[in-house]
């Protein structure tokens, strides 16, 4: 078993007498184990968040206290409870004797989540419980995007738990794999959105002074005003990024979903020639090319879907 889990290539668990290996281990230590002890306080940790953060925390001025204090308890003790095995678990690999760690077979990414999720739980209801603003406030929304993203990461780690389903093993195996594959599409197309940026940028200061009061309804206007008072860092981005940040976003989002004519209004014709461009290459060339790159991925996963289970 220990050279299988130091063996990182698909084609071994090929082989039948491979597959019995796995599936005796499977079966016979692990499967109860892993249910008992990580899988099903999993879910249990995320039906109690999603309930804590979803209903309970946005009405906790007007909600039973009782139930806040049995969800929040929950919550604390389930996080906890992860943290603890996972300081254990990777303890226990970083003192181990095998030069190659074999019982430590987690990804960066999946040793990040491991313990981000359960941490960031803690956080969330620490500050929840210590803070002396209501969470409603202007002050507190912050809270409310730290907890849009500790929520985000549970439910990724969940999507990771799952893969030792047979059923979603391999839709799971294809994301992971469409991910990896997918690097260095994703800086070519932050490359293309970037260029595009650069250049609507530029012709937008030309459509803001050609269309200056034309009375026309359609008329782009700057986003943010120029002699803006700067009196923090995000006053300071409004000003002096804020109009290529907004062109960067609708250049991504027209990447993904395409360019409208809305985007091009006041554009000469030459100004329209690159825009085309733009639809040209990021919309069609990159959307195809990540139509090939998922298909692809997804042809590799089916002729091996059996060897990504047992892996």
């Amino acid at each position: 078993m220990k050279s299988l889990q130091n063996n990182r290539e698909i084609s071994v668990y090929s082989n039948p007498a491979v597959q019995l290996i796995v599936m005796h281990q499977w079966e016979t230590y692990w499967k109860r184990k892993s249910f008992c002890f990580i899988l099903a306080p999993l879910i249990l940790q995320v039906i109690v968040f999603t309930i804590w953060s979803c209903s309970y925390l946005p009405n906790k001025e007007r909600a039973d206290r009782n139930l806040g204090n049995v969800l929040e308890i929950s919550s604390f003790c389930l996080a906890l409870y992860f943290v603890i095995i996972e300081t254990c678990s990777s303890a226990a690999a970083f003192f181990s004797k095998d030069e190659k760690k074999s019982t430590y077979r987690q990804s960066s990414v999946e040793f990040l989540l491991s313990f981000a999720s359960p941490g960031m739980i803690l956080a969330c209801q620490a500050i929840s419980y210590f803070s002396e603003s209501k969470l409603t406030e202007e002050p507190m929304f912050w809270y409310w995007e730290f907890v849009a993203w500790t929520a985000f990461i549970l439910w990724v780690r969940m999507g990771l738990m799952l893969r030792s389903t047979k059923t979603l093993s391999q839709t799971i195996a294809m994301i992971q794999i469409s991910a990896n594959k997918m690097i260095s599409y994703l800086i070519i197309v932050v490359i293309g959105v970037m260029a595009f940026t650069n250049t609507f940028l530029a012709v937008r200061q030309v459509v803001y002074i050609t269309m200056a009061g034309s009375g026309n309804e359609d008329a782009p206007e700057r986003p943010f005003e120029r002699d803006m008072v700067v009196t923090d860092f995000w006053s300071f981005k409004d000003k002096w990024l804020g109009e290529y940040i907004s062109i960067w976003q609708e250049v991504f989002v027209g990447a993904v979903i395409g360019l409208e004519g809305d985007n091009a209004v006041g554009f000469t014709d030459t100004q329209w020639l690159l825009f085309l461009v733009a639809i040209i290459f990021n919309t069609i060339i990159l959307m195809n090319l990540l139509l090939a790159i998922v298909g692809f991925v997804q042809g590799e996963i089916q002729e091996t879907k059996e060897e990504y289970y047992f892996q």
